[in-house]
């Protein structure tokens, strides 16, 4: 997403995907994005996303996750079973307010929610390091279509 000028500050951008049809029980979904930031507070960041995949079957995790088979999480008393990647080199932290680091995040989480989750990407952290959120495992209702959403907001 090209964040720069004549883009104005409040403005959102969405990614659609097509309906995809599958038979199997269990997919995979994953993706890797990256906000490109020269600057700390109130400016435009660049967002790039690569590698969208959806795979049938569990994905690769280094760890058993639970299964459910609807979610809706505000992040207002947990991480509703989302878990940190292991593998990662810092995590994503659980906040209410304001980020610590002064104008780098939101003050309130979507719809005017009080908590959200974010990661620092300030010292310590340094180039290439990576922080990792991975979602329970989330099946097919059996009384549904199949067709399913999955939405989030990010500042």
């Amino acid at each position: 997403m090209e964040a720069s000028f004549p883009a104005v500050k409040g403005q959102r951008a969405g990614l659609v995907s097509p309906i995809i049809s599958s038979s199997a029980s269990v997919q995979c979904f994953s993706f890797y994005y990256h906000i490109i930031d020269a600057y700390v507070g109130d400016n435009f960041e660049d967002i790039a996303v690569d590698e969208l995949r959806l795979s049938d079957g569990e994905c690769n995790n280094t760890e058993i996750i639970p299964e459910i088979h609807n979610s809706n999480c505000s992040f207002e008393q947990n991480l509703c079973g989302w878990t940190h990647d292991p593998t990662a080199q810092f995590s994503w932290t659980h906040q209410y307010g304001e980020t610590p680091t002064y104008d780098t995040g939101p003050t309130t989480g979507a719809d005017n929610s009080s908590a959200y989750i974010f990661i620092e990407s300030s010292l310590p952290q340094a180039l290439c390091d990576r922080a990792g959120l991975m979602s329970p495992l989330i099946l097919r209702p059996t009384t549904t279509s199949g067709a399913q959403c999955f939405s989030f907001f990010y500042h």
